[in-house]
């Protein structure tokens, strides 16, 4: 009987340890807030915002002036985003041949035909749609992280799309596309100058 008892506390203990262990695992937060949040739970806005502060911290830790945030930058970021998301598409050029540039100035960023400018994007699912799965992928890729350590760059625009490319329809409402376009100074080490 005890044997029995025991065998059933076990089990009892270990289907409340099932039941009531976190499906997510606790989200970290730092001065620049739930970076480890999925934007399709704190939205792409808040999202956004924590990933430019995360970018600002790679570059001031490496002495850097940080990114200034411009709403015509970001709004070519989104729109690329979005685009991909719709079009089901992972590039920089888009089908249409707009590129980077074109879409600059489609905006009206002004810097886009006379300064250098780049573009960053990503994708992810799940745990690895958060600001900071993103930036921890763009920093150990040696273009992306060129970009965001540039010098030469001194604005940014993020735009971030729930959903994304290439993924199945079951994975698209806990997914996130980001685009982060910047823009600066002429810097001569850039071939499109």
């Amino acid at each position: 009987m005890r044997t029995v008892l025991v065998l059933v506390s076990t089990l009892t203990l270990a289907v409340a340890a099932f039941v009531l262990w976190p499906r997510n695992p606790p989200v970290r937060s730092d001065e620049c807030g739930a970076v480890d949040a999925r934007p399709s739970t704190t939205g792409v806005a808040a999202a956004g915002q924590v990933t430019v502060c995360l970018l600002n911290r790679e570059r001031t830790q490496r002495g850097l002036a940080p990114f200034k945030q411009n709403g015509l930058l970001s709004a070519a970021s989104l729109e690329h985003s979005q685009d991909m998301v719709r079009r089901n598409y992972f590039e920089h050029t888009a089908p249409d041949g707009r590129d980077v540039r074109a879409r600059l100035r489609a905006v009206g960023y002004s810097r886009g035909v006379s300064a250098s400018t780049g573009e960053n994007i990503a994708y992810g699912f799940a745990a690895q749609s958060t600001p900071a799965a993103i930036v921890k992928l763009w920093m150990h890729s040696p273009s992306h992280r060129a970009d965001i350590l540039r010098p030469a760059f001194r604005e940014i625009g993020i735009g971030i799309a729930t959903g994304a490319p290439e993924l199945p329809p079951a994975k698209q409402s806990d997914s996130a596309t980001y685009t982060t376009d910047f823009g600066g100074a002429v810097d001569p080490s850039l071939q499109n100058g």
